[in-house]
C-alpha cells in the first residue's frame, strides 16, 4: 500500500456554492478515486455536480494524508486559494494599481487623522 495523497477537484462551473472539492485517497490511488467519483460512488457533491452536466477536473495531487485534508477544509475558500485553475485566472483578471507614495519631509509631520492618533 502506497502512501495517501491529497487531491482537489475544479468544476467548470460554480454548483450552487461550491467550484472545488477536497479529498483523500487512502491508497494513494487518485485516479481510482476519481473514476469512483465520477461514477456516482464517492461525494454526494461530486454526484450532484456530475448529474448537473458540469465538468470535474483533477487540478491537484499532493501527498498527505487526513490531516492535511482536514486543514485544507478548514481554510475558508481553500479550493480558490490552492487551485492552479483559479490562480492563473484571478491573475491575469488583475489588474496593478499604483498609488502615489509621499515621503514625509524632515521636521514636519503629515495632517492626517491617523498620524495625530499614531502619535
Amino acid at each position: 500500500m502506497s502512501e495517501p495523497h491529497v487531491y482537489l477537484l475544479h468544476f467548470a462551473q460554480r454548483y450552487h456554492h461550491a467550484r472545488h472539492y477536497v479529498g483523500v485517497a487512502l491508497d494513494g490511488d487518485v485516479q481510482r478515486r476519481l473514476a469512483e467519483h465520477l461514477a456516482g460512488q464517492g461525494s454526494p457533491l461530486v454526484r450532484a455536480v456530475v448529474a448537473a452536466g458540469i465538468a470535474v477536473h483533477l487540478v491537484l495531487d499532493v501527498p498527505g494524508d487526513r490531516g492535511l485534508e482536514r486543514r485544507w477544509h478548514n481554510t475558508h475558500g481553500h479550493g480558490a486559494a490552492l487551485c492552479p485553475r483559479c490562480r492563473s485566472q484571478r491573475s491575469s483578471n488583475l489588474l496593478q494599481l499604483r498609488l502615489p507614495i509621499r515621503t514625509r519631509r524632515a521636521g514636519r509631520r503629515p495632517s492626517t487623522l491617523l498620524w495625530r492618533l499614531a502619535a
